[in-house]
């Protein structure tokens, strides 16, 4: 027989494992093509910036981590696929196979799947994009938008996935130069014991663990902590280091606890060895598990909370606001008009106030270094400018701005524009210029105004200087309204009958909009709820891809495990005994991911909880979390006793001994 026959009928013996192979690899490409080509929507990244949040903090960031995802998930499918054949390549080393042989078989087969992959897993990627394109523009009110798959969804899924095969490919065909045919046709009873554990390293991983904790601590008790990136970052790598040494080690501390009680270490003492045998490959799985489950903690219990919590955002501001600016004839409503609304609903309302305002067209930004120049352009939109006094009158904050200088005024913190890290910026309203030394930024919860103007900040300038811009050109000059009421949730038909008198021919009024609790209410809802779709999505494929990841390692494992089963019968180990051990060592693979997963998650989410400024809801966030991750833990425990079942009757079955 040819060799192409002999490697024709390994295939054909084999096919189950290149089945599973291929199925992984197309649903992975079809998730990560519908994340690329949502990424690219026009609608969506418009209605992201609306939100004040780029579109990179979306659905950009979901595309690296499945491309990270994507990277150890075929990784580890392939490196277990071609593992499981050391004994079919042993077969052909010794019918006159060369390495070099080998390696075109692998190279070959390996394109073979990639390509096939790549075409059924875009193909399915095509088809599904729009429904998941339709969900989401369902949930962020935009129903007529119009879909369109773009060209650079398929150039960057086909680029990623080609990259993550030629890497795979390569790593393969170099851990293949050392092929021994004895090696190779013994594999599989090759020991994957690990001798010692080291109690130092594992002491040492705690220490990491407790670092990462303590700095996540730290952080969510102070944002200016949670916004330095760098120590974070380092933070988060020494966590993931500390987590790899305890879970590397772990079998050495359950023995050493376990001893303590003959009765107990009796008991436990074939699931030990068992672990022991086990643990140098138990620790990559576990690992690459313990990850899965912090992120899909993180996606889905943050979002689920935010969504949840949303209401007590809103309401954590001291006043009930409708809020809008008059200016350049934009919002420029019947005196009264908007009170009478107000009155209409029966939100109540206690006060109108009207702030002074001016504003300036143009501005040219001085940077602070030369490195800086060109860092920063005129905005198209005008800035608005007030005084410190008028800043004082409508939120009580004093600040120390002299003449000459300015200070940014912006409500939400991650949307710190970039002209306050300037040195100096220059502006005019068309008959005067002022240069100014910029005193950086400033953010208040007390005032949401700013929200209103397209580019979400507010210059605020010393009295003098605020009077000079005023007095020069009046058509540059507006008014800022703030309506007080007592009850925001009836004020939605005062937005939309505002709204809907607004002069759209106006170029402008694009950049005044009509805001306030309930409008940031209905866009903080529409904004979380495609949050919680997109994060789920994602905690849905992660889930899956943990289960997928212990069903391989089971399937590696049943063949041996059927004949260790023959072997313990032999010297009395009943049926039941063995069920009980099975039991033990897969509910191990759970609950050690499930423990490490849920300390990442926290971990990470206080850091997320500072940053996103939510402390003063510490309470509501937790209990929300707590609630999606119990459902988890639930799931997890169903799974597992699924998963161990079926793994008990797939041993049983392949045993000698039934």
């Amino acid at each position: 027989m040819k060799f192409s026959g002999i490697v024709w009928k390994n295939f054909k013996f084999g096919i189950r494992k290149y089945i599973a192979f291929f199925l992984c690899s197309t649903f992975t490409i079809s998730i990560f093509f519908i994340f690329c080509n949502l990424s690219f929507s026009k609608e969506i990244n418009d209605f992201m910036n609306r939100a004040g949040m780029g579109s990179e903090y979306v659905f950009s960031i979901m595309v690296i981590i499945l491309s990270i995802f994507s990277v150890g998930f075929i990784s580890y499918i392939n490196s277990s696929k071609n593992k499981s054949r050391s004994k079919e390549f042993g077969l052909y080393m010794t019918m006159g196979m060369t390495y070099r042989d080998i390696s075109r078989l692998i190279i070959l087969e390996d394109l073979v799947i990639l390509a096939a992959s790549i075409v059924l897993g875009i193909a399915v990627g095509t088809v599904f994009s729009r429904l998941v394109y339709m969900i989401n523009m369902k949930i962020i009110g935009e129903e007529n938008g119009r879909f369109v798959l773009d060209y650079r969804s398929y150039l960057l899924t086909a680029a990623i996935f080609i990259v993550i095969y030629g890497v795979n490919i390569f790593i393969t065909i170099l851990s293949r130069r050392k092929m021994n045919i004895k090696r190779l046709m013994t594999s599989d009873r090759e020991s994957e014991f690990t001798a010692r554990s080291h109690s130092g390293l594992a002491a040492a991983g705690l220490v990491l663990m407790a670092v990462f904790a303590s700095t996540s601590v730290s952080a969510a008790m102070s944002r200016d902590i949670a916004m330095k990136r760098i120590p974070i970052i380092l933070a988060i790598i020494a966590g993931m280091a500390g987590m790899y040494l305890v879970i590397s080690h772990i079998t050495g501390i359950l023995s050493a606890f376990v001893k303590g009680n003959r009765e107990l270490y009796g008991r436990s003492l074939l699931n030990l060895s068992e672990l022991k045998y086990t643990s140098k490959k138990n620790a990559n799985v576990l690992f690459l598990l313990s990850i899965l489950s912090g992120m899909i903690l993180l996606c889905s219990a943050s979002t689920f909370a935010l969504l949840s919590i949303s209401e007590k955002i809103v309401e954590r501001t001291p006043e009930q606001v409708i809020t809008y600016i008059e200016a350049f004839g934009v919002n420029r409503f019947e005196e009264g008009y908007a009170d009478e609304l107000v009155k209409e609903s029966g939100a109540g309302l206690r006060e109108h106030f009207r702030y002074p305002c001016t504003f300036a067209n143009k501005i040219e930004s001085v940077p602070a270094s030369p490195a800086d120049k060109g860092a920063s352009q005129s905005p198209a939109v005008p800035v608005c400018i007030i005084s410190r006094s008028t800043l004082h009158i409508m939120t009580g904050d004093q600040l120390a701005i002299g003449s000459g200088e300015a200070q940014i005024l912006a409500a939400d913190p991650l949307a710190v524009p970039s002209e306050s890290s300037l040195k100096e910026i220059e502006i005019t309203n068309g008959v005067i210029t002022k240069k100014l030394l910029m005193k950086g930024t400033v953010t208040s919860h007390h005032f949401s105004s700013e929200i209103v103007l397209g580019n979400r900040y507010i210059l605020v300038v010393a009295d003098e200087n605020y009077r000079e811009l005023e007095s020069s050109n009046k058509e540059f000059n507006g008014i800022i309204h703030d309506i007080r009421v007592d009850k925001w949730k009836k004020t939605g038909p005062v937005f939309d009958r505002l709204n809907g008198i607004r002069d759209n021919s106006n170029p402008l009024s694009q950049h005044f909009t009509v805001f306030g609790d309930y409008a940031g209410y209905t866009l903080m809802r529409h904004l979380y709820s495609n949050f919680v779709f997109v994060t789920n999505f994602i905690s849905i494929l992660f889930f899956a891809a943990s289960i997928l990841i212990l069903l391989f390692r089971q399937y590696e494992s049943t063949d041996k495990m059927a004949k260790k089963y023959s072997q313990l019968r032999k010297i009395g180990v009943m049926r039941k005994e063995f069920r009980k051990f099975i039991h033990t060592q897969t509910g191990f693979l759970f609950i050690i991911p499930l423990i490490l997963g849920l300390f990442m998650g926290v971990c990470l989410m206080l850091i997320i909880q500072s940053i996103m400024g939510g402390n003063d809801l510490y309470k509501e966030f937790w209990s929300a979390s707590a609630k999606i991750a119990a459902v988890y833990i639930v799931l997890q425990l169903i799974f597992s006793r699924a998963v161990s079942e079926n793994y008990y009757k797939g041993i049983i079955n392949k045993a000698s001994i039934k």
